[in-house]
């Protein structure tokens, strides 16, 4: 069906369907979707979303014997997202540290690289304020944005602290979105 003027100059229709009737490369398919069914036109419209692919870790906690001191980082969590167009990943954070001594402190990050002594974007310093009678409890939230091409990006929550810093780092899920991008 064609939308035309009638001789009054008024758009007239009883209805409009949209069908799509090709797949480009900024969508997003199901993974149960083979080159094959693209190829003969079987993909239909319930297959293909433009929703971006969202990944998660789980949540966690661990004690400071367990992570290294400032001179590396440690990793607490990953997570790995597949792009299958070029985009961006938004990748939030967010926990709590306990430190336990006075005059020391921990430092929390993003990083797409495993270990080392790297972070992207800003790391947060988190220093003691406790005394021998209170325990310092401080809340963090990192977020950062990292430009993909197309394949698996696999971004790490890290962490260190000094050398006399005790108690422990809690984490809630750390959580990714691909977003892709047309131009």
């Amino acid at each position: 069906m064609k939308l035309g003027n009638n001789a009054n100059g008024v758009v007239v229709a009883d209805g409009v369907r949209l069908l799509r009737v090709s797949v480009d490369g900024g969508d997003i398919i199901d993974n149960s979707i083979t080159s094959a069914d693209i190829l003969n036109g079987t993909i239909r419209d319930y297959d293909v979303g433009d929703e971006p692919g969202v990944e998660w870790s789980n949540l966690g906690m661990h004690n400071a014997a367990g992570i290294a001191q400032c001179s590396s980082y440690s990793d607490l969590a990953s997570i790995t997202i597949s792009a299958p167009t070029p985009g961006y990943i938004v990748v939030q954070a967010s926990g709590v540290v306990n430190n336990t001594f006075a005059g020391n402190y921990w430092r929390v990050c993003l990083d797409d690289a495993s270990g080392g002594n790297t972070c992207d974007g800003y790391s947060w310093i988190i220093e003691s304020e406790n005394t021998a009678y209170y325990k310092n409890e401080k809340m963090w939230h990192l977020q950062n944005v990292y430009s993909v091409g197309s394949g698996n990006k696999t971004i790490y929550l890290k962490a260190c602290h000094s050398e006399f810093a005790g108690g422990r780092i809690s984490w809630n899920r750390v959580i990714g979105a691909f977003y892709p991008t047309r131009y």
